[in-house]
């Protein structure tokens, strides 16, 4: 009754073990050891980790530091002597303790908070008094002392000047003087701007001039502070910047509406599934240290995880097409560089069927729809050397999967998920994804509006048809066109793709509609015969295409 006394009176936590019943008639302050228990003194056996810190006698722990003592050396009515224990205990170490364990008290609540080092030895002074009044004690031993050194008085030199930028007002010395002394602070005028603050062992809270400056904003009173907008400066080269960057982002989510896409914004924190499913490596990702749940541990390096948690959700109540997109950022470490780093990436998301009218019939949106959908959006944005390369990947189906490429460098990937992934996020149906590396970007986004006059001469259209091996794209062949077509070629299209009956196992047959214009006369039939040969030709030479 008097350790618990003195505990709310002076704020001490403090301890009594029955002496008799401590092996060695001594205590050691330690951390416990691997599978060590204890029985405390709610009668509950408790698994103590190396991390802990105990008090242990000769043998075995007695108590957990800070937080409860031991059945075993607990007063009795038949104690006779007792070993009285004052101690400071680290709030952290305390903390930790207490959250493992899942065990607070009235202890464990001040240690956790920190208590006064200099009233160690008073709050022990205190109990022995009392101990010798109320119960006709006296003093047997000694007072052991160790593990410590006394704590001065700490001294805050606080600049008036601050006060007046921190808080907008200005106090003079004397008032600041006379509200500090309100809180027993003992002060002193050193020049004509600063004040030496001694801060009390037992104001642990005050710990700067910021801490200093908060405690007379509240005695000065809130409400006498009149209320102004801070004065914010920004580098001018940073303003810019930023501006360009927003107005691109609101170029390209323009874009993306248009082209019939959604929006969606999705948390920055990610799980630990999330990153092993898509196969991203833990050595450059950011972790947070105290994460709320398992669900929000990491910052997400990768918007892909999430576009396929919202895609799972809206397909699984059954909304028949999604497009969707989001345009926000990733977060990697760069533990050879510059540390944390944040990168906008662009997310988008496909799945479901499309509705058929009087021309097509209704049918699943494939791959070439996303791919369609990136070089269209590249096209607005002014992207003119770009490539989407066949490419494997761990997240997409070898056969469809493909890399963006911008000047020869990767600005992104795209691809069907693979089924298996898909169904990690309770996805059953195909779907589609991309992610562009937006910031990266950017250097050859052009968005100047150029004025381009009608043509003078009409066009001539041409189709071929051709057979060639399964393995040879789409785009190779167009390279071989505009190569061969050189600038009066103004445009091709694929118009036919068929594989099965009549054909080969291993070709395919592809039908091309080629577009044929001069801006500086009227073509002849001449000049698009010996044009429309050489194109052929080379098809033949160069992919081994059979003319149909």
């Amino acid at each position: 009754d008097i350790t618990n006394y003195v505990l709310f009176e002076t704020g001490q936590p403090l301890h009594a073990f029955d002496l008799d019943k401590l092996e060695g008639k001594k205590i050691i302050v330690r951390k416990a050891k691997k599978g060590e228990t204890i029985v405390t003194i709610d009668g509950v056996r408790r698994e103590l980790d190396p991390g802990m810190l105990v008090i242990a006698d000769a043998k075995s722990p007695v108590a957990i530091a800070g937080i409860m003592g031991g059945k075993d050396t607990e007063i009795t009515e038949e104690t006779q002597d007792i070993l009285l224990e004052s101690a400071y205990f680290d709030p952290v170490t305390v903390r930790k303790a207490q959250r493992k364990l899942g065990l607070a008290s009235e202890s464990s609540y001040r240690f956790e908070r920190g208590v006064d080092f200099a009233m160690i030895l008073a709050a022990s002074a205190r109990a022995e008094e009392l101990i010798r009044d109320m119960a006709e004690g006296r003093r047997k031993g000694i007072v052991t002392d160790v593990g410590g050194q006394i704590v001065k008085n700490r001294e805050i030199i606080l600049s008036l000047s601050e006060v007046t930028r921190v808080l907008g007002i200005e106090l003079s010395a004397p008032l600041a003087i006379n509200l500090l002394q309100q809180l027993d602070l003992k002060t002193s005028k050193k020049g004509k701007d600063s004040i030496v603050v001694q801060i009390p062992s037992y104001r642990q809270d005050l710990e700067s001039d910021i801490d200093i400056i908060e405690e007379l904003a509240r005695l000065y009173g809130y409400d006498k502070i009149p209320v102004k907008m801070p004065g914010v400066t920004i580098q001018k080269t940073y303003t810019e910047e930023k501006k360009a960057i927003r107005a691109v982002v609101k170029k390209a989510k323009t874009i993306l509406y248009s082209l019939g896409m959604d929006e969606i914004v999705t948390y920055t924190l990610t799980s630990r599934f999330s990153i092993e499913t898509l196969g991203i490596s833990f050595d450059n990702v950011v972790r947070l240290q105290n994460p709320l749940s398992s669900n929000q541990e990491f910052m997400r390096p990768s918007l892909s995880s999430e576009m396929l948690e919202v895609l799972s959700w809206n397909m699984n109540r059954k909304n028949p097409l999604l497009g969707l997109f989001e345009l926000s950022k990733v977060y990697f470490n760069d533990k050879k560089n510059s540390g944390v780093q944040e990168k906008l990436h662009l997310s988008l998301g496909m799945a479901g069927v499309l509705d058929g009218n009087w021309k097509d019939r209704s049918r699943e949106i494939d791959f070439f729809d996303l791919k369609g959908l990136v070089a269209q959006f590249l096209d607005f944005l002014g992207i003119k050397d770009y490539s989407i390369e066949k490419e494997e990947s761990v997240i997409f189906k070898d056969a469809l999967s493909a890399t963006l490429k911008v000047g020869g460098q990767v600005m992104g990937i795209l691809g069907e998920v693979k089924p298996d992934l898909a169904k990690k996020f309770d996805i059953k149906q195909k779907v589609y994804l991309a992610e562009i590396y937006f910031e990266d970007l950017l250097k050859h986004i052009d968005l100047k509006t150029r004025f381009m006059p009608l043509p003078r001469y009409p066009s001539v259209k041409r189709d071929i048809s051709i057979l060639v091996d399964d393995s040879v794209t789409a785009s190779g062949i167009l390279d071989v066109i505009k190569k061969e077509g050189g600038s009066l070629i103004k445009a091709v299209k694929l118009f036919d793709l068929y594989k099965g009956h009549q054909i080969e196992q291993d070709k395919k047959s592809l039908g091309f509609t080629m577009e044929y214009r001069s801006d500086e006369k009227t073509l002849k039939e001449e000049d698009i015969a010996q044009i429309h040969k050489r194109i052929q030709d080379a098809m033949v030479k160069k992919i081994g295409a059979q003319i149909r």
